[in-house]
């Protein structure tokens, strides 16, 4: 009989939190299995740390690159797989999928709400903000630049040269018109030409202003520097129901960010899953602050107090200026990434 067999491409593997959740569900058991790292060259590292059953990695002083990054990945692969499998076994990991067909956003949150650890594929974005900031820093010469590539472009056209002919034909008539309402006549034809071949001559990316570029330069390098965003919908019937994800740059399997995103593009057509702890479920309505709560009462206001709550205040206007770069907000839920991957289901004999 055939079965399905279930390949990933591992896109992002967050190693460290998935060890810690590993090692929490087997009590702690060490054995001799080592974290080998990318790029290593020399190591005096001696230590180890120990997962059950999964592939070793051995670390020594002239350990081979290659055979190194070959058996992080095994790692990564099997523990994952057992993560997966283990948080399944123990109830605590939702999956949104094919199984599990919602009949609105209400009951998807529903399901998900009282389980910590999210399983999920659909469509997805990966948006970079260091991409963002560099855009923004060269934006208007990019439109500069494009704009006279078109010019050029358009200049070489059959209809430019034909248009561009008929302007010259006309004033050459206008020169040898003695007739004043002739001459009046072909100087109205030649701006109406003239003004045709100035729509085309228009630039195709206008220039944004400075304020608004440094503006938005200003924004994500306070609010969100190195950030790379990665949403991910489920159910197209349900585009309102989103996941958001924030991926450390040092977590993406193949360390060459680049061409990873220019394979599977900062907007997907394959779709992509995601396995991470909930850190984060906006409710419907906004909750009472308990930080005005707690100095409302207190029955001493002392200037000790007053100074406290005015540094505190600061805090909480900040964060509320944060959360305009956040995105989080309801029926969206933030998750922390132990993983992105993408499955290949194939089936054998």
């Amino acid at each position: 009989m055939k079965k399905n067999i279930i390949l990933k491409d591992l896109i992002y593997f967050d190693f460290s939190k998935a060890v810690s959740i590993w090692s929490q569900i087997e009590e702690g058991l060490i054995e001799k299995v080592s974290i080998s790292e990318e790029h290593q060259q020399q190591t005096d590292a001696g230590g180890s740390i120990g997962i059950p059953k999964l592939a070793e990695a051995k670390l020594g002083s002239m350990d081979i690159e290659k055979k190194s990054i070959l058996e992080t990945k095994v790692l990564h692969h099997d523990l994952l797989n057992r993560l997966e499998l283990k948080l399944r076994d123990l109830g605590l990991l939702v999956e949104l999928n094919e199984e599990f067909n919602p009949n609105s956003v209400e009951s998807i949150r529903g399901k998900i709400d009282n389980k910590p650890y999210v399983l999920s594929e659909g469509w997805t974005y990966i948006e970079d903000y260091n991409r963002l900031e560099n855009i923004t820093s060269k934006f208007n010469e990019f439109a500069e630049f494009i704009s006279k590539c078109s010019l050029q472009t358009i200049k070489q056209s059959d209809e430019y040269l034909v248009i561009q002919k008929q302007i010259d034909d006309f004033k050459e008539q206008i020169k040898s018109e003695r007739d004043r309402n002739n001459r009046a006549k072909l100087q109205a034809q030649v701006k109406v030409v003239e003004a045709n071949i100035n729509k085309m001559l228009k630039p195709q990316i206008d220039k944004v202003d400075d304020w608004l570029l440094n503006g938005i330069q200003m924004w994500v390098s306070n609010f969100s520097p190195n950030r790379i965003q990665f949403r991910l919908y489920p159910y197209e019937e349900y585009p309102s129901f989103c996941i958001i994800s924030n991926l450390k740059r040092d977590c993406f399997v193949d360390l060459d960010l680049e061409h990873l995103l220019f394979g599977y593009g900062y907007k997907q057509n394959i779709k992509l899953s995601i396995f991470g702890i909930i850190t984060s479920l906006p409710p419907e309505s906004t909750t009472d602050n308990l930080l005005s709560k707690e100095y409302e009462e207190l029955k001493v206001q002392d200037e000790k107090v007053v100074f406290e709550r005015a540094f505190r205040n600061m805090f909480a206007a900040f964060d509320g200026i944060e959360e305009f770069m956040r995105f989080s907000r309801y029926p969206n839920i933030i998750l922390h990434p132990i993983a992105v991957f993408r499955n290949i289901i194939g089936t054998s004999a």
